[in-house]
């Protein structure tokens, strides 16, 4: 019996329910590290020194800069493209085809307004415009 924060009682230890996992993991792990030696002995030593190794087919020199460059150019340009994406395929907040869910109150829903005053209790709560908030946000 075991008390773990103030609860005292049995503590089952779960089962891994498949191991395949874990040795999937290390291997490609394992195999990152090999793959990384490759290249940086390939990028470092000379070609004649990968003759003598008995490697007569590699790639040019020039992609052992030119590839990582383009890795590293494509995974900055991801959030720049990501952004570009949205504001292309977004509608503008004016377009008549944006959505206002029939829920929304408008300062233009005069009967409420009215029934308010007649009353004497405070308006409701309405929302204002899109195109309206943009224009008092944006204008220059």
């Amino acid at each position: 019996s075991i008390q773990v924060g103030g609860l005292k009682g049995r503590v089952r230890m779960a089962k891994p329910r498949n191991a395949a996992t874990e040795v999937y993991g290390f291997a490609v792990y394992l195999t990152s590290f090999v793959v990384m030696f490759v290249i940086l002995v390939w990028a470092y030593v000379p070609e004649s020194g990968l003759h003598a190794m008995g490697v007569y087919y590699f790639p040019s020199k020039y992609w052992a800069i030119a590839a990582p460059m383009f890795l590293l150019f494509s995974f900055m340009m991801v959030p720049v493209v990501y952004v570009g994406v949205n504001f292309r395929t977004a509608v503008a907040f004016h377009a008549p085809n944006a959505y206002t869910p029939p829920e929304t109150y408008t300062a233009t829903d005069r009967d409420r307004h009215l029934r308010a005053q007649q009353l004497g209790s405070v308006p409701p709560i309405y929302d204002l415009p899109t195109a309206l908030v943009n224009r008092a946000m944006f204008a220059d």
